[in-house]
Protein backbone atom coordinates (compact mmCIF):
# COMPACT_ATOMS: atom_id res chain seq x y z
CA UNK A 1 0.00 0.00 0.00
CA UNK A 2 3.23 2.38 0.65
CA UNK A 3 4.70 1.33 -2.80
CA UNK A 4 0.72 2.82 -3.96
CA UNK A 5 0.94 5.78 -2.06
CA UNK A 6 4.45 6.54 -2.93
CA UNK A 7 4.19 5.88 -6.91
CA UNK A 8 0.50 7.83 -6.72
CA UNK A 9 2.98 11.12 -5.32
CA UNK A 10 5.47 11.22 -7.43
CA UNK A 11 2.52 10.99 -10.34
CA UNK A 12 0.83 13.96 -9.13
CA UNK A 13 1.57 15.67 -5.59
CA UNK A 14 -1.77 17.71 -5.52
CA UNK A 15 -5.42 16.48 -6.49
CA UNK A 16 -7.50 18.47 -8.23
CA UNK A 17 -10.01 20.63 -6.78
CA UNK A 18 -13.84 18.39 -6.07
CA UNK A 19 -16.00 19.98 -9.39
CA UNK A 20 -18.98 18.46 -10.80
CA UNK A 21 -17.83 15.81 -13.45
CA UNK A 22 -18.75 15.84 -16.98
CA UNK A 23 -21.06 12.00 -17.10
CA UNK A 24 -19.81 9.79 -19.78
CA UNK A 25 -23.24 7.16 -19.10
CA UNK A 26 -22.55 3.86 -19.91
CA UNK A 27 -19.24 3.62 -21.40
CA UNK A 28 -18.05 -0.46 -21.77
CA UNK A 29 -19.55 -3.82 -20.28
CA UNK A 30 -16.82 -6.93 -19.74
CA UNK A 31 -17.44 -10.38 -17.87
CA UNK A 32 -14.79 -12.60 -16.90
CA UNK A 33 -14.69 -16.64 -16.69
CA UNK A 34 -13.29 -19.12 -14.78
CA UNK A 35 -13.67 -22.85 -15.02
CA UNK A 36 -10.97 -24.64 -13.97
CA UNK A 37 -7.76 -23.71 -16.32
CA UNK A 38 -10.52 -22.12 -19.05
CA UNK A 39 -9.83 -17.79 -17.57
CA UNK A 40 -10.93 -15.37 -19.94
CA UNK A 41 -11.72 -11.95 -19.69
CA UNK A 42 -13.65 -9.59 -22.33
CA UNK A 43 -15.34 -6.29 -22.55
CA UNK A 44 -16.51 -3.66 -25.29
CA UNK A 45 -17.52 -0.44 -25.47
CA UNK A 46 -20.72 0.22 -25.97
CA UNK A 47 -21.04 3.92 -25.99
CA UNK A 48 -20.57 5.40 -29.52
CA UNK A 49 -22.18 2.07 -31.00
CA UNK A 50 -25.00 1.77 -32.78
CA UNK A 51 -24.43 -1.98 -31.77
CA UNK A 52 -22.01 -4.46 -30.96
CA UNK A 53 -20.86 -4.96 -34.85
CA UNK A 54 -19.74 -0.92 -34.63
CA UNK A 55 -17.73 -1.52 -31.22
CA UNK A 56 -14.71 -1.47 -29.83
CA UNK A 57 -13.68 -5.22 -28.30
CA UNK A 58 -10.97 -7.32 -26.86
CA UNK A 59 -11.17 -10.80 -25.27
CA UNK A 60 -7.81 -12.22 -23.46
CA UNK A 61 -7.49 -15.78 -22.40
CA UNK A 62 -5.42 -15.78 -18.94
CA UNK A 63 -3.08 -18.77 -17.95
CA UNK A 64 -0.33 -19.17 -15.43
CA UNK A 65 2.15 -17.83 -17.62
CA UNK A 66 0.38 -13.81 -18.24
CA UNK A 67 -1.70 -14.08 -14.94
CA UNK A 68 -0.26 -16.22 -12.34
CA UNK A 69 -1.90 -14.15 -9.28
CA UNK A 70 -5.05 -15.30 -10.92
CA UNK A 71 -4.40 -19.13 -9.41
CA UNK A 72 -2.67 -17.99 -6.26
CA UNK A 73 -4.96 -19.96 -4.43
CA UNK A 74 -5.19 -23.14 -6.67
CA UNK A 75 -8.13 -22.95 -9.02
CA UNK A 76 -8.88 -19.25 -10.49
CA UNK A 77 -12.33 -19.34 -9.81
CA UNK A 78 -11.21 -18.28 -5.88
CA UNK A 79 -10.37 -14.94 -7.35
CA UNK A 80 -13.40 -14.54 -9.91
CA UNK A 81 -13.76 -10.80 -8.38
CA UNK A 82 -9.78 -9.62 -9.16
CA UNK A 83 -10.13 -11.24 -12.61
CA UNK A 84 -13.85 -9.41 -12.74
CA UNK A 85 -11.76 -6.00 -11.88
CA UNK A 86 -9.00 -6.87 -14.12
CA UNK A 87 -11.38 -6.82 -17.33
CA UNK A 88 -12.25 -3.08 -15.37
CA UNK A 89 -8.89 -2.04 -15.78
CA UNK A 90 -8.35 -3.51 -19.43
CA UNK A 91 -11.43 -1.93 -20.44
CA UNK A 92 -10.47 1.33 -18.93
CA UNK A 93 -6.73 1.24 -20.42
CA UNK A 94 -7.66 -0.11 -24.06
CA UNK A 95 -11.12 1.31 -24.12
CA UNK A 96 -10.86 5.02 -22.67
CA UNK A 97 -8.57 6.97 -24.28
CA UNK A 98 -6.00 8.95 -22.11
CA UNK A 99 -6.41 12.20 -20.72
CA UNK A 100 -3.30 13.39 -22.43
CA UNK A 101 -3.98 12.71 -25.78
CA UNK A 102 -7.40 12.72 -26.16
CA UNK A 103 -10.03 15.86 -25.40
CA UNK A 104 -12.73 13.37 -24.71
CA UNK A 105 -11.54 13.08 -20.83
CA UNK A 106 -10.19 16.90 -20.00
CA UNK A 107 -11.23 17.75 -17.03
CA UNK A 108 -13.41 15.14 -14.78
CA UNK A 109 -15.16 12.93 -16.53
CA UNK A 110 -17.72 10.61 -14.79
CA UNK A 111 -18.22 6.50 -16.54
CA UNK A 112 -20.13 3.70 -16.12
CA UNK A 113 -19.08 -0.10 -16.59
CA UNK A 114 -21.74 -2.95 -16.74
CA UNK A 115 -20.69 -6.16 -15.24
CA UNK A 116 -23.23 -9.19 -13.87
CA UNK A 117 -21.39 -9.78 -10.47
CA UNK A 118 -22.87 -7.23 -7.95
CA UNK A 119 -19.46 -7.81 -5.55
CA UNK A 120 -17.15 -5.52 -7.76
CA UNK A 121 -20.17 -2.64 -7.47
CA UNK A 122 -19.93 -1.64 -3.90
CA UNK A 123 -15.86 -2.58 -4.23
CA UNK A 124 -15.83 -0.02 -6.67
CA UNK A 125 -17.38 2.52 -4.71
CA UNK A 126 -15.81 2.49 -1.73
CA UNK A 127 -12.31 1.56 -3.13
CA UNK A 128 -10.92 -0.64 -0.40
CA UNK A 129 -10.20 -3.82 0.04
CA UNK A 130 -7.56 -5.83 2.19
CA UNK A 131 -8.06 -9.17 0.01
CA UNK A 132 -5.35 -10.68 -2.65
CA UNK A 133 -4.80 -10.05 -5.37
CA UNK A 134 -7.71 -7.78 -5.38
CA UNK A 135 -6.53 -4.85 -3.37
CA UNK A 136 -3.34 -5.12 -5.99
CA UNK A 137 -5.73 -5.09 -9.10
CA UNK A 138 -7.99 -2.02 -7.27
CA UNK A 139 -4.87 0.12 -6.46
CA UNK A 140 -3.91 -0.34 -10.33
CA UNK A 141 -7.29 0.69 -11.52
CA UNK A 142 -7.26 3.92 -9.08
CA UNK A 143 -4.15 4.94 -10.28
CA UNK A 144 -5.24 4.46 -14.30
CA UNK A 145 -8.57 6.42 -13.13
CA UNK A 146 -6.19 8.63 -11.46
CA UNK A 147 -4.59 9.29 -14.63
CA UNK A 148 -7.53 10.06 -17.01
CA UNK A 149 -9.04 12.61 -14.26
CA UNK A 150 -12.00 9.83 -13.98
CA UNK A 151 -14.14 8.18 -11.51
CA UNK A 152 -15.83 5.22 -12.24
CA UNK A 153 -19.02 3.61 -11.10
CA UNK A 154 -19.86 -0.05 -11.41
CA UNK A 155 -23.79 -0.74 -12.11
CA UNK A 156 -25.29 -4.51 -12.35
CA UNK A 157 -26.80 -5.91 -15.33
CA UNK A 158 -28.33 -9.13 -15.47
CA UNK A 159 -26.65 -11.77 -17.14
CA UNK A 160 -29.39 -11.81 -19.75
CA UNK A 161 -28.85 -8.03 -20.63
CA UNK A 162 -24.98 -8.70 -20.78
CA UNK A 163 -24.56 -11.81 -23.51
CA UNK A 164 -22.07 -9.99 -25.46
CA UNK A 165 -19.67 -9.60 -23.07
CA UNK A 166 -19.99 -13.16 -21.67
CA UNK A 167 -19.59 -14.20 -25.12
CA UNK A 168 -16.51 -12.57 -25.18
CA UNK A 169 -15.09 -14.70 -22.38
CA UNK A 170 -16.70 -17.82 -24.29
CA UNK A 171 -14.62 -16.91 -27.12
CA UNK A 172 -17.84 -16.54 -29.35
CA UNK A 173 -17.43 -13.36 -31.43
CA UNK A 174 -20.02 -13.79 -33.74
CA UNK A 175 -21.66 -10.31 -32.31
CA UNK A 176 -18.54 -8.44 -33.31
CA UNK A 177 -16.61 -7.17 -36.23
CA UNK A 178 -13.07 -8.84 -36.32
CA UNK A 179 -12.19 -5.41 -37.80
CA UNK A 180 -12.89 -3.84 -34.53
CA UNK A 181 -11.25 -5.85 -32.17
CA UNK A 182 -8.30 -4.75 -30.14
CA UNK A 183 -5.33 -7.46 -29.65
CA UNK A 184 -4.62 -7.00 -26.10
CA UNK A 185 -1.45 -8.12 -24.69
CA UNK A 186 -0.98 -8.00 -20.52
CA UNK A 187 2.90 -8.08 -20.83
CA UNK A 188 2.86 -5.31 -23.25
CA UNK A 189 0.06 -2.99 -21.12
CA UNK A 190 1.62 0.02 -19.60
CA UNK A 191 0.32 -0.81 -15.74
CA UNK A 192 1.73 2.00 -13.16
CA UNK A 193 2.27 -0.37 -10.19
CA UNK A 194 0.77 -3.49 -10.63
CA UNK A 195 3.36 -5.98 -12.22
CA UNK A 196 6.46 -4.07 -9.90
CA UNK A 197 3.26 -4.97 -6.79
CA UNK A 198 2.74 -8.55 -7.56
CA UNK A 199 6.62 -8.98 -7.99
Amino acid sequence: IMRFFITEVRRERMARCHSEARDLGDVFRLDAKAEGENVAIGGWRCAGAASTKDATWFAVKLNRRNAPWAFSRGEAFRTIASLELLGVLVGVMVLIPDIKTSSECLGAVSLTCGMDKKGNMLLMYKLLTTKYPLGVVLMELASQLGRRGATLRADWIPRLQNEEADALTNWDFRHFNPANMIDVDLGALTFNIMNELFA
